[in-house]
């Protein structure tokens, strides 16, 4: 009897186990998806399946992809990692003449999207010819998303691997039984009592938890920024990863099960005792500051390679018909000083605003400088937010027509936007980047702070947010993928420009103007694109050059904050 308990509860854990491990012995193959595609030009493909069977395409497994047409006309690419997609989409890009699409299969050609009628298009012209999709370049921008709205029925193909199976099942079983079989002797041979079995028991189990759930995600929502990456103990050419302790224990703290439950705990303690947190700090007004902030300092000169890029890139544009206007930002602690006693060094501040006027002197360049303007409208309200390092609608608006200032001297036919253009609201959120969505700051999210003390935060403020009178005649076109991430508007009332809004995520908030005010706008986002790292983010002719002068501005308004005017180095860098 004793032994046949033993044998259950061995075969309980076994299965168990079996099952947790599936991924090691059931091999998911990756989702190949083809179709043919005929037109002119070179094209930039992504496909998209989403896991859920909506409209949001927020769970999705991605490949990329780039076609001559001139040359080829079939796709074939391989998505991993997508066992069950629900939906499918298509996003062209660089659209300049119709394509047709036409015989697309997921599975190797096992499953067919012929019902055509199913598919949709976000903007553009949509037609259909047999079995054919004729898709016609949109009016604003070159980007068409292609959605097929009907759920899918398809499931990756899987390859049971009977080896390592049969390997996982009999050492598992062995040490479950044999873990069974020390744990009643335990009790009968050692004597020891119940309770102390089932402590030790819980104290091994308990090691089992950090691994019980990894996290599989690549950025951290939470944190804004990326996680440690897996990195193999043998590299690609049977070459020895030497790192590979230190990899693995970098990969493993990122990503450990309960590990954000206990950086809440930790964070919590330390901010409430000392007003300090994980790479940041609280000042006694509320606002938020991450360590970097204090750590900026500047000591250039006109004669920086910076600047001299800077110039540089002022010239190509003015070989072009081009008009280069540069809007620097401030950050917010040379605005909000912090209150805690820490000594910061704003030389920086006077030294850039003295380089500012020598290069607009010297080499007729349009830097706008808002400094003075935004210190004083800090009087009066808040020109960044608490709990993140962007400008807010209020200090962007101040921003905007002292960038509007400039420009009226060569164009004195652009209106510029009064207070009395807009509408108003309040909220104590933040609504201040890509998503123009209301949540807590990114710096509060930077620190690791709970969602409980996030809450608190965000309810000792209330920023006013603006909203045009005629936003509903704006027309907006929004691309997001690798290599290219930008909003396109058109405004029918604006002044009759082409206009580029070059930058970070500090131009979010001025895209509640500078649409409004051209009939034109292409909002070309440098940062946080897909595949273009960090370090890469500044080589704006490496990756955007051909971008910008297909779409022929008139105008570009690149925004640029103060710690970021060091990156300029890199402007033109194609390595």
């Amino acid at each position: 009897m004793l032994i046949k308990r033993r044998f259950i509860i061995a075969l309980i854990i076994t299965i168990t186990i079996l099952i947790l491990s599936n991924k090691f012995w059931l091999d998911f193959k990756p989702m190949i998806v083809d179709f043919d595609i005929f037109g002119k030009g070179i094209c930039n493909i992504e496909v998209q399946l989403n896991k859920k069977n909506n409209d949001k395409f927020q769970k999705i497994k991605t490949q990329f992809t780039s076609i001559n047409l001139d040359k080829d006309s079939h796709i074939k690419l391989s998505i991993e990692k997508s066992r069950f997609p629900k939906r499918f989409r298509i996003i062209f890009n660089n659209i300049n003449s119709p394509i047709e699409v036409k015989n697309i299969t997921l599975k190797n050609g096992k499953y067919k999207l012929d019902n055509i009628k199913y598919f949709k298009v976000n903007t553009g012209k949509l037609s259909f010819n047999k079995n054919s999709i004729l898709i016609y370049p949109p009016p604003l921008g070159n980007s068409v998303i292609l959605t097929y709205n009907k759920k899918l029925n398809i499931r990756t193909s899987i390859a049971f691997d009977f080896k390592i199976f049969i390997v996982i099942l009999v050492l598992t079983y062995l040490l479950a039984f044999k873990l069974t079989d020390y744990a009643a002797d335990f009790k009968t041979v050692q004597n020891q009592s119940r309770i102390e079995i089932v402590f030790l028991s819980i104290f091994f189990i308990f090691l089992f938890v950090p691994i019980s759930h990894i996290n599989q995600d690549e950025i951290s929502k939470n944190e804004n920024r990326t996680l440690a990456k897996w990195s193999s103990l043998i590299k690609e050419g049977g070459v020895i990863n030497y790192n590979f302790g230190k990899d693995y224990n970098n990969w493993f703290n990122d990503r450990f099960c309960l590990r954000q439950f206990l950086l809440d705990i930790h964070t919590k303690i330390i901010f409430k005792f000392t007003g300090k947190a994980e790479k940041g700090m609280l000042d006694k007004n509320g606002f938020l500051y991450k360590d970097e902030e204090f750590n900026y300092s500047y000591s250039g000169s006109v004669n920086e390679k910076y600047y001299l890029e800077l110039i540089k890139f002022d010239k190509y544009l003015k070989e072009h018909n081009i008009e280069l206007y540069v809007l620097l930002v401030p950050t917010k602690i040379t605005i909000y000083p912090a209150q805690n006693n820490i000594l910061i060094n704003n030389n920086y501040v006077q030294n850039i605003d003295r380089d500012i006027k020598k290069l607009n002197e010297e080499y007729n360049l349009h830097i706008i400088n808002p400094l003075n303007e935004i210190q004083e409208g800090a009087k009066r309200n808040y020109m960044f937010f608490r709990t993140e390092n962007h400008w807010t609608h209020d200090g962007a608006f101040i921003g905007y027509k002292a960038l509007m200032k400039e420009i009226n001297k060569n164009h004195k036919d652009i209106y510029t936007l009064q207070e009395n253009d807009f509408n108003y609201s309040e909220n104590n959120l933040v609504n201040a980047d890509w998503e123009k969505t209301f949540k807590y700051g990114l710096t509060s999210g930077y620190m690791n702070l709970s969602e409980k003390y996030k809450k608190e935060l965000h309810k000792k403020t209330k920023y006013r947010y603006y909203t045009h009178k005629e936003s509903n005649l704006l027309k907006v076109n929004i691309t997001d993928i690798p290599f290219h991430k930008t909003k396109s508007y058109y405004y029918p009332k604006g002044a009759d420009y082409r206009v580029i809004l070059l930058g970070t995520s500090q131009n979010e908030s001025m895209s509640e103007f500078i649409p409004y005010t051209f009939k034109n706008v292409l909002r070309l986002r440098t940062n946080s694109v897909k595949n273009i790292s960090i370090p890469e983010s500044w080589k704006i002719m490496k990756y955007h050059e051909n971008e910008i002068l297909d779409y022929k501005p008139n105008i570009i308004i690149f925004c640029i904050p103060y710690n970021e005017i060091p990156t300029l180095i890199d402007l033109f860098k194609i390595e």
